[in-house]
């Protein structure tokens, strides 16, 4: 096993490489007795991989599939019924799988799509494009939907956040250890972080997978915003100031915790400035909090190949971490009785 080193973190911006020295958090287990237990309340039949998903406004899940390009809804009150809100044209090479999922405005996302292997855990280069849905009238009047811009030059794109004008996204590509600026309205693209340690995947590895969760982040009492990311092979757990319009770094890398478990996918950030890491390999959920304490909150055969958690977003379920995996599984684990 490879693993990114703990004392220095190193990121390009511009031309320079910068390092700082840091002390990251090593992660830490709790007894099985105080882990979270995970609660499924649905399973896909038969099983698909979903990659990825996104809440809604109203509290309901956007899921995405893998196995196919198709977004699914699901009512967290009503979850034995879920609901195909669309399928993406299907071609091969080209549309076969989704990717991250971001809200861009109220009820309207943006979704990564194209030619994906999750058994490889790879992508096909010149594939992938980013779609917009919206689903302001939905269910009233069917989606509009819309291809934003095609990537030729993107090998394995994974995830999506959004930069303060939320029309503009962050891309990142998993394989070339890069992150894309996207403007959803006029379909602009440019790198705006550049492959380095941190997001390229450590060589010698069974899958060959570097940055991939991603999320803009405002701490509180801080005027400085960061990109925090992941890195699916490599452990580690990231972030760096940027630029709030432009996405590009404007300061070195920190690295904020090391050795979380292979397979680190997407994540979230709670009201609190704790991140929330879905581990896909590790079947782990994992918590980082503010303080750069890493702890291991929940772990079980039920979050097997989990691959992205997020907090809900209603007055009802803000205890809630929703989870989905690539056995098909969708559920919660309840922080409402303390951490």
């Amino acid at each position: 096993m490879i693993l990114i080193p703990v004392f220095v973190a190193l990121l390009s911006f511009g031309s320079t490489t910068q390092a700082v020295s840091l002390t990251p958090a090593t992660l830490k287990r709790r007894n099985d007795t105080d882990l979270l237990k995970p609660t499924i309340i649905h399973q896909f039949q038969p099983p698909v991989w979903l990659e990825n998903f996104y809440i809604r406004p109203n509290g309901q899940l956007l899921i995405n599939s893998q196995s196919a390009p198709e977004l699914y809804l699901l009512d967290p009150s009503r979850p034995d019924d879920k609901t195909l809100v669309h399928k993406f044209p299907h071609t091969n090479p080209g549309l076969t799988g989704l990717g991250g999922i971001v809200e861009t405005t109220p009820d309207n996302y943006a979704i990564i799509i194209g030619d994906l292997n999750h058994t490889t855990v790879s992508g096909q280069k010149g594939s992938f494009s980013i779609w917009t849905i919206s689903l302001e009238d939905y269910p009233r009047q069917e989606p509009r939907v819309a291809k934003a811009v095609s990537l030729p030059e993107a090998t394995f794109l994974n995830g999506l956040t959004t930069l303060e004008n939320p029309t503009v996204i962050l891309a990142s590509d998993s394989y070339d250890g890069r992150v894309y600026r996207i403007d959803t309205l006029t379909g602009d693209t440019a790198v705006v972080v550049h492959p380095d340690d941190t997001t390229v995947s450590p060589s010698g590895m069974e899958f060959f997978v570097g940055i991939d969760g991603i999320r803009v982040h405002r701490p509180k009492n801080s005027k400085t915003v960061f990109l925090y990311y992941n890195n699916f092979m490599g452990e580690g757990y990231y972030r760096v100031p940027i630029d709030p319009e432009l996405g590009s770094p404007v300061g070195p890398t920190e690295t904020l915790a090391t050795n979380l478990g292979l397979g680190l996918d997407d994540l979230d950030i709670d009201d609190y400035d704790a991140s929330w890491v879905s581990a896909v390999i590790a079947s782990r959920i994992i918590r980082v909090d503010a303080n750069k304490t890493a702890e291991t909150v929940a772990e079980s055969s039920e979050l097997q190949s989990v691959t992205a958690v997020r907090q809900g977003r209603t007055c009802h379920d803000t205890s809630r971490f929703y989870f989905v995996t690539g056995e098909g599984k969708v559920g919660f684990i309840d922080t409402s009785g303390g951490l």
